[in-house]
């Protein structure tokens, strides 16, 4: 491959990966944020016009994309895309000319920070789903009133 060719799929290759990332926290993000804003349409129709504005939905968005960026930081640093140096030894990985390596950051942030892992781990994974389950349940108590 030349040098050119090589330089655009690996940017490609790690927008991507970097996209992957920040997209599937920050729509967790706006997920939290869409349900909270039903909550408070359904119960609390006549405070939520002081509660919430345009304005303010663009700042809470804003933020929670920015937090989406920030939270993804350590994986982004974490990962290097390098040539495959498995050409022979492994056949599952002969038909990747480019594979993501371990930087030592990602060996000092995911496995000797234990915590930053579990971090990423119950922000992507285990709190969203009872916020949601919660804020839901609110919503469908308020509704059957």
């Amino acid at each position: 491959m030349t040098t050119f060719t090589s330089l655009i799929t690996s940017f490609a290759m790690t927008l991507t990966l970097l996209l992957l990332f920040t997209g599937r926290t920050g729509s967790l993000f706006i997920a939290i944020l869409i349900t909270v804003e039903r909550y408070l349409v359904v119960g609390h129709p006549f405070k939520m016009k002081v509660w919430w504005s345009v304005k303010k939905t663009r700042v809470v968005v804003f933020i929670a994309s920015l937090l989406a960026i920030l939270s993804n930081l350590p994986r982004y640093l974490s990962v290097s895309l390098m040539e495959n140096e498995h050409t022979g030894d492994i056949p599952q990985l002969q038909d990747f000319p480019y594979l993501f390596y371990s930087t030592q950051l990602g060996i000092l942030f995911f496995r000797k920070i234990k915590w930053l892992g579990r971090m990423h781990f119950m922000m992507d994974f285990l709190l969203p789903l009872p916020i949601l389950l919660f804020l839901n349940l609110l919503l469908f108590m308020k509704v059957q009133k």
